[in-house]
């Protein structure tokens, strides 16, 4: 992960005299992060979870993806961490787009699609063990809940008809150019952290006091 400082953060414009008039300006930081892999294992995408929870309004973060999906509990952790995150969220197709890859894809705030780039989106792939109720039980819940993930993400980029048949088990490949073409009328999931770029620092809080009264 890198970062760059936009900007200082202090200057005095007065050395040397008894007024002393300081300019306080943001810090804007741009991240960039490559998700070049199959999500596979929690403990590493913590520092990019942290990255997300402590980067504030005035940051931008492009995450480039070439990722074949792989474990949606892991897919899960990070779309938490990004809904949280104050940043602009920039994601950018950048190979293969795939899966549960698909939804962090979808997740951020602003999108770009290099030209040799695949999007591919299809339903669930699981093993479940243990005895029977638990298998059914089990079975009826990750199918509950791969539908509801679908219906979010996947709403105004396909087609209900479209989304039926891949919940049935169809399978959509699309290019660059069509995935473009899609974008034009998606929107993106709402995040609860969003906030406005802070330009000013802000000022104490004064109350206005009132006259004495006898």
């Amino acid at each position: 992960m890198n970062y760059d400082d936009l900007s200082d953060e202090t200057e005095d414009t007065t050395e040397g005299t008894k007024l002393r008039i300081t300019t306080a300006r943001a810090v804007k930081n741009n991240y960039s992060v490559y998700l070049y892999e199959c999500l596979d294992e929690p403990a590493d995408y913590a520092p990019l979870q942290s990255l997300f929870r402590k980067a504030t309004a005035n940051d931008t973060i492009t995450l480039y993806i070439n990722s074949p999906g792989g474990s949606i509990w892991i897919c899960q952790q990070i779309l938490n961490a990004m809904s949280n995150c104050k940043a602009k969220l920039i994601t950018v197709a950048d190979g293969i787009v795939a899966s549960c890859a698909t939804f962090i894809f979808l997740h951020g705030d602003e999108y770009i699609v290099n030209d040799y780039s695949e999007f591919m989106a299809h339903t669930y792939s699981t093993f479940v063990f243990g005895k029977g109720h638990e298998v059914a039980d089990r079975s009826r819940f990750r199918e509950k809940e791969w539908g509801r993930f679908v219906k979010k993400f996947y709403k105004d980029f396909l087609t209900k008809k479209e989304i039926k048949k891949l919940i049935n088990g169809k399978d959509y490949w699309l290019g660059a150019k069509e995935i473009k073409e899609r974008l034009k009328g998606y929107t993106p999931p709402k995040t609860t952290a969003k906030a406005k770029p802070t330009t000013k620092e802000k000022k104490p809080a004064t109350k206005e006091k009132k006259p004495a009264t006898k």
